[in-house]
């Protein structure tokens, strides 16, 4: 008996990786649309309210640097999705490592984006999660446990540098909006 096409995980996993390139394609298509108006001096600012009530927004700039950094995470996100979907061809986790890596690149979008420190706070914590979870991938192996747990000790304990720093801008009262503050 044949298994229905929902579960087959050859497929799914191919469709989940051009899936993420397609995302990825639209994402660096997005981001080349405002080079223009990046180039001309005018950077493009987004915000959405996160926690109105403590006055906590997700803010997001895009400037020269940040656009240069978006685009190649956008970018190099397209191949790293091919290669992955051709590598990992027939493994049965395919699917979750897939998600993973969308999960990693959109993480440091938004971390190369952020445009005060708890959004920056938030997506570094992000990116931690999700390279340890790509990182220990072969969770069947000592090897890929051991390095994951590495990353996660590494960039747990920068998470905690930059919490301290954050912590330390906030008693001056300086924890917002980081181009107007002087930091930027």
């Amino acid at each position: 008996m044949a298994l229905p096409a929902a579960t087959d995980t050859s497929t799914a996993g191919r469709a989940a990786a051009w899936a993420l390139v397609a995302l990825s394609v639209a994402t660096t298509i997005a981001l080349a649309a405002v080079v223009p108006e990046v180039s001309a001096g005018r950077a493009v600012e987004l915000v959405w309210p996160w926690v109105p009530s403590l006055g906590v927004e997700a803010a997001f700039y895009i400037d020269g640097l940040g656009l240069l950094f978006a685009l190649l995470i956008s970018g190099v996100g397209i191949f790293i999705a091919l290669y992955s979907g051709t590598y990992l061809r027939g493994d049965p986790h395919l699917v979750r490592f897939i998600v993973w890596l969308g999960f990693f690149e959109a993480s440091m979008l938004g971390l190369v984006l952020a445009d005060d420190l708890i959004t920056l706070f938030v997506f570094w914590e992000l990116t931690t999660v999700s390279s340890f979870m790509l990182i220990g991938f072969r969770d069947n192996e000592e090897k890929a446990r051991r390095n994951a747990l590495q990353s996660l000790l590494v960039t747990g304990i920068g998470g905690l540098a930059l919490l301290a720093g954050c912590l330390c801008r906030r008693h001056r009262g300086h924890l917002a909006d980081q181009r107007n503050s002087g930091v930027w």
